[in-house]
């Protein structure tokens, strides 16, 4: 089932304990050897005609991926249109630095890059092997405000960053196993669960004005001191972005479903935001 497919209904996420704390790890950027890639020959092959930022063209872009990926890129990873709009309405609404959870073989990131190369853009990816298909394609097209690391997205320290960026990161963990990527990291239920508390008190710990871009949801629950600033149509479902507006909530959150937000507060049932 292609990841921009699934949803994850409240059950899902109702089933999870409230009140829990999952502090961060501090950050690792560990250079973890690529795995099953052909020996480097060479920067990979840049995408013709791409040399405008604001094109928005994907096959043109994932022309110098590896075939394997390229015939996996609309399953997995962020359209270029998606990421440009996120990446102006994250330079709008004042964004620095910006970070992409399960940053994949940094499609998101190097076209968001582009389009606010006054904009720092960091991919988080727990595949080494991805990783150094995203540096290599950095360094083929030349964009020095992208920068990749291998590492669990929850397992490491959000502070710098002042924004966000969400592609259903968690969700690839409730897939059949013939859906999924591959199986070279752990991905379960339980840990489904576990990262999307982590996720969820690191918002609710994150200094005021931060900003959260969600495409196909966050994956989880958007604790309830956050405020939506946009939803659009855009790809092939909805990008909204988020901003914490206040210092501290009730415990209560909100999950994306679809076109709509709904609202959950603890001990009581779900509502329509």
């Amino acid at each position: 089932m292609p990841k921009q497919l699934v949803g994850l209904p409240p059950p899902h996420l109702e089933a999870l304990s409230d009140g829990q704390e999952h502090p961060m790890n501090e950050e690792r950027n560990a250079e973890t050897p690529a795995e099953d890639l052909p020996p480097a020959k060479g920067p990979l092959q840049p995408p013709a005609r791409m040399a405008d930022p604001k094109r928005s063209d994907d096959a043109l872009f994932d022309a110098m991926y590896p075939e394997r990926i390229r015939l996996v890129s609309r399953r997995f990873w962020t359209p270029i249109a998606v990421a440009q709009r996120a990446a102006e309405l994250l330079r709008s609404a004042g964004a620095r630095r910006v970070l992409d959870v399960g940053a994949g073989v940094g499609k998101f990131v190097l076209a968001a890059a582009r389009a606010a190369p006054e904009l720092d853009f960091v991919g988080v990816e727990q595949r080494a092997h991805l990783v150094e298909v995203a540096r290599r394609a950095r360094r083929t097209l030349g964009i020095a405000n992208a920068h990749f690391h291998v590492a669990e997205a929850t397992a490491v320290s959000w502070r710098g960053f002042d924004a966000f960026y969400f592609f259903n990161p968690l969700a690839e963990n409730l897939f059949d196993e013939e859906d999924r990527l591959d199986n070279r990291v752990e991905l379960s239920h339980e840990r489904f669960a576990r990262d999307v508390l982590r996720v969820e008190c690191t918002l609710r710990r994150a200094p005021l004005g931060t900003l959260v871009a969600t495409y196909h949801g966050s994956s989880g629950r958007i604790p309830s001191c956050y405020e939506a600033l946009a939803s659009e149509s855009a790809g092939s479902d909805r990008l909204r972005l988020w901003r914490k507006y206040r210092e501290k909530d009730d415990g209560s959150f909100f999950v994306e479903v679809g076109d709509s937000i709904v609202w959950h507060k603890r001990g009581m049932g779900l509502g329509l935001a």
